[in-house]
């Protein structure tokens, strides 16, 4: 009967942890030191031990748990007049842990087995073994994340062919949770992702501006508290920039981490798509005890030249007077404009027409990349390739956006405040007048655009081997023809969302057009 009830409870224990799977289960050990009472036989009160090992696979209401253990004991029976009886109890319980609070849960236990005496030849007692039933009730102060202590006390009936003793049992708890002592990564885990790639151009917007955020989640049974969440990648941050600070997250309880990041200028010199490697940290307090747990996340960081349209503000990032080449090619216009310039029509008009006039004679050409053209892109979520202002001085031409771009820089080089223009599937520019809104009637063609304090030029600069008249002429006609779908962003508005990005290799070796051909053109 006996080697029965044991192969029976010993597959009742193998069968509880194989049905849950391992990674399931929360193990813990506890030691219960107690004085037991028996009833019934005129025995002494006697200290006993128990050792026991639970597992926990079933989390009721986020905190409570459904636990099965597995447990064992050695008590001494005494009596006047006795040699003490070593007396051995074995069995499989089940019991309910109540989650109080953080640092406090009651639990609940029952248990069956069976118990053993050998024989003792100096008492003349023959061996003895029946089966055990008992029951529990602890009181369970958690000190620490994998430890707690506390109280209980139990009733224990032993039984066999007759009945044999009845005890009470009152003592201590000290349980130790294996599975968080061993492992502490299990306490906070990532349940959700959603990461976008990086734009290099962007670098300075992720300061603040999200490219992604993660959930995590307390696994816990109990809050955890001064949490702070940091982030670090090595290839374009020198030391982790913290992202997020949370007072508390309660146990079970789920937190989205937007990421941000203080990225350096290292991420300007990518110049094709590639994976970078992040590590994002949630350090926090678990009763006290400092912990963390770090996730590697995977990023694609591309290309610099890379954007998409979600907004159309962030072209205004390649928009840049301090571009080299730019720089280089707007000053040789200034020295020819320097001393043609009247009283005619205001200076910025002059000094645009000058821009013009040396871009025709630079070669200048509007050639369209149907794979990445502003018009395959608007309104999407698609990656456009845009050139940088040195690119498209270096290539002799680019798209729409590419055009709109170097024009932009060209001007903003000698001061004059320029905007974006964008209409259904196309975008130009537009550059600050010089004239106020009142004074607008002195533009006597009447390409102008007045918003805000500003009277504003278009300038279709896909026409750029035409002249300056036609393409102002093509530019408001594109702005009338659009209606309410065009939309004019002046670039310094945008600059306060998106900064302009000056590339360190901006100087590239180009032949400037002759002064003649310049000024032929200007006339």
């Amino acid at each position: 009967m006996k080697k029965v009830i044991k192969k029976s409870l010993i597959s009742m224990l193998l069968l509880s942890i194989l049905g849950t799977g391992a990674s399931a289960l929360d193990i813990q050990f506890k030691v219960l030191p107690n004085m037991e009472f028996p009833i019934g036989l005129p025995l002494d009160p006697s200290f006993s031990l128990t050792a026991a090992v639970d597992v926990c696979p079933i989390t009721v209401r986020k905190n409570d748990s459904v636990y099965f253990s597995a447990q064992g004991s050695y008590t001494p029976l005494r009596a006047n007049g006795i040699v003490p009886l070593n007396y051995f109890d074995f069995g499989l319980g089940a019991g309910y842990d109540f989650r109080l609070m953080d640092k406090l849960s009651l639990s609940g236990e029952v248990a069956a087995g069976f118990w053993f005496i050998p024989a003792s030849s100096a008492n003349g007692f023959e061996e003895g073994s029946g089966y055990s039933l008992s029951a529990k009730v602890y009181a369970n102060a958690h000190v620490l994340p994998f430890l707690s202590i506390g109280a209980f006390a139990g009733y224990k009936y032993l039984g066999s062919n007759v009945p044999f003793m009845s005890q009470f049992e009152v003592g201590a708890s000290i349980r130790m949770n294996l599975t968080k002592a061993l492992s502490r990564n299990n306490e906070i885990s990532a349940v959700n992702a959603e990461i976008s790639p990086l734009f290099p151009v962007f670098y300075s917007h992720y300061y603040d501006n999200e490219f992604g955020k993660v959930t995590y989640v307390n696994k816990l049974k109990n809050k955890i508290t001064d949490v702070e969440v940091s982030i670090y990648i090595e290839e374009f941050m020198s030391t982790p920039s913290t992202i997020a600070r949370f007072d508390s997250i309660q146990g079970g309880e789920e937190f989205t981490v937007n990421l941000t990041a203080f990225l350096n200028e290292n991420i300007l010199n990518t110049i094709k798509q590639h994976q970078t490697n992040a590590k994002v940290t949630v350090s926090y307090k678990n009763l006290g005890l400092s912990s963390s747990y770090t996730d590697d996340i995977r990023l694609v960081t591309l290309s610099r030249n890379n954007m998409s349209w979600e907004d159309d503000e962030r072209a205004a990032t390649f928009v840049s007077g301090k571009d080299a080449s730019a720089s280089r090619f707007a000053r040789f216009v200034q020295l020819i404009m320097k001393n043609r310039i009247n009283s005619s029509e205001s200076e910025n008009i002059q000094y645009a027409r000058g821009i013009f006039a040396a871009l025709k004679a630079y070669g200048i050409n509007y050639v369209i990349d149907p794979s990445s053209a502003f018009t395959d892109n608007v309104g999407s979520a698609n990656i456009d390739f845009l050139q940088f202002p040195y690119q498209t001085l270096l290539y002799h031409g680019g798209d729409c956006d590419d055009l709109t771009i170097l024009n932009c820089s060209l001007l903003e080089a000698l001061g004059i405040e320029t905007a974006l223009i964008t209409v259904p599937g196309h975008i130009y520019m537009a550059f600050d007048s010089g004239y106020e809104p009142h004074q607008a009637s002195l533009i006597s063609d009447g390409n102008y655009i007045i918003q805000g304090d500003k009277v504003w030029i278009p300038v279709e600069i896909t026409m750029c081997q035409d002249t300056f008249q036609s393409a102002k002429n093509m530019g408001r006609m594109e702005w009338m023809k659009a209606g309410s779908e065009a939309a004019l962003i002046p670039v310094h508005e945008a600059w306060e969302h998106y900064s302009p990005i000056s590339i360190p290799d901006s100087e590239v070796n180009f032949e400037l057009p002759s002064e003649s051909k310049v000024v032929s053109n200007l006339k």
